[in-house]
Parts: C-alpha cells; sequence; structure tokens
C-alpha cells in the first residue's frame, strides 16, 4: 500500500491588535505573503496536489459570521464582515468556528 504525503501551509489568522500589542495585523499579512511564495515553489517541484496552500488571513476576513458552509464573500470590509473575531479565540488562535473554517478550506 502507497501512502500519498501532503504538506499544507498555513498563512496566520488576522491579529486582533486591541488583544495582542505586540503583533500586528500587517505583519501576519507578511508573513502569509512569505509562506505562498514558499507554498508556490515547494509545489512547482513537488508531485501535483502534494503541496497545499491556506491563507487563513483572507477565509477569515472574508467568510460571513460564524462559518456555515457558505463559500467565502466578496474582499473584506469590517461593516460587511466584522465578524471575523469569531474565528479567533483570543486574538490569535483559532477558535472551534476558525478550526471549523479552515478544516473546511
Amino acid at each position: 500500500m502507497q501512502v500519498s504525503r501532503c504538506v499544507i501551509v498555513i498563512a496566520p489568522p488576522p491579529v486582533d491588535e486591541a488583544r495582542w500589542d505586540n503583533r500586528t495585523d500587517a505583519r501576519a499579512r507578511e508573513y502569509g505573503a512569505v509562506a505562498a511564495k514558499v507554498a508556490a515553489a515547494a509545489a512547482a517541484t513537488a508531485p501535483a496536489g502534494s503541496v497545499l496552500f491556506v491563507d487563513t488571513h483572507a477565509l477569515m476576513t472574508q467568510a460571513p459570521a460564524p462559518y456555515t458552509g457558505d463559500a467565502p464573500a466578496g474582499p473584506f470590509d469590517p461593516a460587511v464582515h466584522p465578524h471575523w473575531h469569531a474565528y479567533l479565540s483570543d486574538g490569535l488562535h483559532l477558535s472551534p468556528a476558525g478550526n471549523a473554517l479552515l478544516a473546511r478550506a
């Protein structure tokens, strides 16, 4: 029996800067951009489908309030999608809703 392997590169989620004074959302987005480049480079030399990239920042800031299985909506607008905080347990780490969103990505 052959076991297939897959590498999943996950970009960091948004950061609630009001709760984390030593972290910034801009820095999380920068880290995510680098993670995307690393995943793309790895995918270029790996078997097809064996390297996946998940941008949790985009998922959480584009999804409607708490994930119900609907596809993410358009670009992030805090007035339209103010619920991204529900995907974080403490402003940085995933909540159960955040884990569910990630699992469905």
